[in-house]
C-alpha cells in the first residue's frame, strides 16, 4: 500500500504467513490483513486463501456492508453477475450512500457488456456525488466507447470544474469537441488544445497535433493563424527529432508542412 505496489501473489503468501503465525501479534490489525489478503487472492484466483479469509471476516463482523462487499467481489471474481448484484443492491437499500457498492453495480454492469445500464448507472451516481473526478472520468470513457461525443462533452466540462490545472482534461474536451465537428466547435477546440499546452508545454504531442489538426480546416482564418501552424509544426518535429524514432520525422514532415486548407 505504501509504494502503491500491484503484487498479488506475493501479498497472499506473506498475508497467509502473517496469519498463520503471527495472528495474536496483529492485534486488531489482523482484520485489514484478511481484507488486504481476500482481495489479493481474488486478483490472483487463489480462492482458497479467499474462502479461509471470507470464513473469518463473516464470523468476526456478521452484519458488516464492508464484508457483504467483498462478498459480492467473490461473486463477481466466478461471472455470478446476478448474485452480485443483489449484493449491492441491498448494501444499497440499507446504505443508499455507500459509493463502493454504487460502483461495483457499475463495474458488473461492464463486465456483462452492458454499456447503456452502466452509463444509467453511473449518471444517478454522479448526481449525487458531482465532485467525484474517477466518476466523471470513467462516464466519459463509456459515452466515448458509444460514440455519444455530446454526453462526453458535457463529463469533460465537469471535469474542468473539477480540476482546472489537469492539462489532460483540457485535451481531452478538445478532442471531443474536434470529433463533434463544426466550425464553433472547431474554434473552441483550438482554444482548449492551446490551454493543454499552457499548462503542460513539454512533451505535449497529442495537443500540437490537434492543434495543427484544427488550424488546417476550412473554419480556422488563414491570415490571423498561419504563424501559430508555423510553430505548432516546428514544435511537433523538434518533439519527433528528439525522441527514439527521429526517423519518423520524415514521414511526418510532408504531411504537417501541407499548406492549411
Amino acid at each position: 500500500k505504501i509504494h502503491s505496489l500491484r503484487k498479488p501473489e506475493l501479498v497472499v503468501q506473506c498475508g497467509c504467513t502473517l496469519i498463520s503465525n503471527h495472528k495474536s501479534a496483529l492485534g486488531d490489525n489482523l482484520w485489514d490483513v484478511y481484507e488486504t489478503v481476500l482481495l489479493a487472492s481474488l486478483d490472483c484466483h487463489h480462492y482458497e486463501a479467499t474462502n479461509m479469509c471470507l470464513k473469518a471476516l463473516r464470523f468476526k463482523f456478521p452484519n458488516s456492508d464492508r464484508v457483504k462487499l467483498l462478498r459480492g467481489r467473490l461473486a463477481e471474481s466466478h461471472c455470478k453477475w446476478d448474485t452480485a448484484l443483489d449484493i449491492y443492491s441491498g448494501v444499497l437499500k440499507k446504505d443508499p450512500m455507500n459509493q463502493t457498492a454504487w460502483k461495483r453495480k457499475v463495474c458488473v454492469r461492464k463486465a456483462q457488456g452492458d454499456t447503456s445500464e452502466a452509463i444509467k448507472e453511473l449518471s444517478r451516481f454522479v448526481q449525487v456525488f458531482s465532485g467525484d473526478e474517477a466518476a466523471w472520468v470513467e462516464l466519459s470513457e463509456l459515452y466515448i466507447s458509444s460514440a455519444q461525443y455530446a454526453m462526453a462533452k458535457f463529463c469533460f466540462e465537469e471535469l474542468i470544474l473539477i480540476k482546472p490545472e489537469n492539462y489532460l482534461f483540457h485535451l481531452q474536451y478538445a478532442e471531443v469537441l474536434y470529433t463533434l465537428g463544426g466550425k464553433k466547435d472547431f474554434e473552441t477546440a483550438r482554444q482548449y488544445y492551446a490551454q493543454s499546452l499552457e499548462l503542460k508545454p513539454e512533451n505535449n504531442l497529442r495537443a500540437l497535433y490537434g492543434l495543427c489538426l484544427c488550424l488546417r480546416t476550412k473554419a480556422s482564418n488563414r491570415a490571423l493563424h498561419v504563424d501559430l501552424y508555423k510553430w505548432s509544426v516546428d514544435q511537433v518535429l523538434d518533439l519527433y527529432r528528439q525522441s527514439s524514432s527521429p526517423h519518423l520525422q520524415s514521414l511526418v514532415e510532408p504531411v504537417l508542412k501541407l499548406s492549411i486548407k
